[in-house]
């Protein structure tokens, strides 16, 4: 079952001002207005789809419009309410799943030759990646890369964190990896090193430079690539793909039998994940298989 299904989901929708109600054995998000009732989304619903409890929970909460959103394998029949289609979808319609249960080493030979170089090209830059459980860290690095949009997305972030911590969330930090001679004959106090290394130091190294990050979610065996960020130095020294080569062993390491990219562009929906070709190109390097969800839809309850 889809992430947008699991409890955890949930209680971060609540935390967003959604009520939460049960149609069948899938989650549906309810958003109430004042004076116009209210707004009901269905996200990655799958077989069975018991339309006639949507039907009741729409009348109940006086719903003007219900967003249907299946999972990959639900097949939607015919049936007797209005029906639209989405021009801009909720969630992401095409992504690509890699499969971990084979060796490090297979999966690595199925990355795209560049990717492949590119992993290298990061650990001869001397880039490290590290896990870590600093979200704030993590907001401050999206906010900077992704100016001023990520400015307004922290509060999901740190909400999100919150639903799924400390189980089933981790964040993955790429560093510029500074070689230095080892102190280990120094009368230095390890607090004096912390404060002179910026908390990153050893006998031997100290990471310094935050280069990137990843937001890792875990859900049934299935780790998603959240969110992600990195700095123009990052990019110029390969930290983005050498952060999902340690996020793809990660996930294999904690039993997940899949890594969901969360999505890639959908050329169906142009206007609305046109800006998405970038990333898609590089997502793509790593191999794995494009999954295609149906294209959403909206009942509409009122006229």
């Amino acid at each position: 079952m889809d992430i947008r299904q699991s409890q955890q989901y949930a209680n971060h929708m609540r935390s967003l001002g959604w009520k939460v109600e049960r149609v069948g054995k899938w989650n549906a998000f309810i958003k109430s207005f004042p004076f116009i009732g209210s707004f009901i989304k269905i996200q990655r619903i799958g077989n069975p789809v018991p339309w006639k409890e949507i039907a009741q929970l729409s009348k109940k909460h006086r719903a003007y419009r219900v967003i249907i959103e299946p999972d990959s394998n639900t097949k939607i029949i015919n049936h007797k309410s209005k029906i639209i289609n989405l021009n801009s979808p909720f969630s992401p319609t095409r992504t690509i799943h890699i499969d971990l249960a084979p060796t490090e080493e297979t999966i690595f030979k199925r990355f795209k030759e560049s990717t492949r170089r590119a992993v290298r090209r990061a650990q001869k830059n001397k880039v490290t990646i590290e896990q870590s459980n600093n979200i704030e860290e993590f907001i401050r690095l999206k906010t900077r890369s992704m100016f001023p949009v990520g400015y307004f997305m922290g509060r999901d972030i740190r909400k999100l964190w919150n639903a799924f911590r400390p189980k089933n969330a981790k964040v993955l930090f790429a560093y510029k990896t500074v070689v230095m001679v080892s102190n280990r004959n120094e009368k230095m106090s390890q607090s004096m090193k912390s404060l002179y290394f910026n908390s990153h130091y050893d006998d031997t190294y100290h990471r310094s430079g935050l280069l990137g990050g990843i937001l890792l979610l875990f859900h049934e065996q299935t780790a998603y690539y959240w969110h992600a960020a990195a700095t123009p130095e990052g990019k110029k020294l390969f930290a983005p793909t050498l952060l999902v080569w340690e996020a793809l062993k990660l996930s294999k390491k904690r039993g997940c039998k899949t890594f969901n990219f969360e999505g890639i562009y959908d050329e169906r929906f142009p206007d609305s994940f046109k800006k998405w070709r970038g990333f898609t190109k590089f997502k793509k390097g790593f191999g794995g298989t494009e999954i295609e969800y149906p294209e959403p839809f909206a009942i509409m309850s009122r006229s």
